[in-house]
């Protein structure tokens, strides 16, 4: 069994280019590279990797997480300005969730892995939970 956890937040004047990204390999499998991004983040990954010799290891993954900001008006110039937003990251109906299968290979060059991620959750509410994503990848997640 392997856990991942990571949990980030900025400050008030992080520049907008340094938000977080949260969503895809890494991350929450099942789900576009990047699909939430925000101030705070957080995200754990629970896997289960079975070898079945020297070569071979298959692997089933749970994945949560997501982004989180806040978005209001400045009140002087009415520009839209996005802050930390801690209360939602503690919400667990917030969080996206997702499952997976893969398949590792050991080879000279590292690890090389074949995974397939379900999202459980949609991307955006109202939207239908969409399709997997497959993830091809040489080295170890975590």
């Amino acid at each position: 069994m392997a856990y991942k956890a990571k949990w980030g937040t900025t400050g008030k004047e992080t520049p907008e280019w340094e938000k977080f990204s949260v969503g895809g390999y890494r991350t929450i499998r099942g789900y576009d590279f990047g699909a939430f991004d925000g101030y705070d983040q957080f995200f754990a990954t629970i896997q289960n990797r079975t070898k079945i010799n020297n070569i071979i290891e298959l692997i089933a993954f749970f994945d949560i997480g997501n982004a989180w900001q806040h978005e209001e008006k400045d009140p002087v110039t009415g520009k839209k300005i996005y802050r930390p937003n801690r209360k939602d990251a503690h919400n667990f109906k917030n969080l996206k969730k997702s499952y997976g299968i893969g398949a590792g290979f050991n080879t000279p060059f590292g690890l090389l892995k074949f995974e397939y991620g379900w999202p459980l959750d949609p991307e955006k509410k109202g939207e239908k939970v969409g399709n997997g994503k497959f993830y091809l990848n040489l080295d170890y997640s975590f």
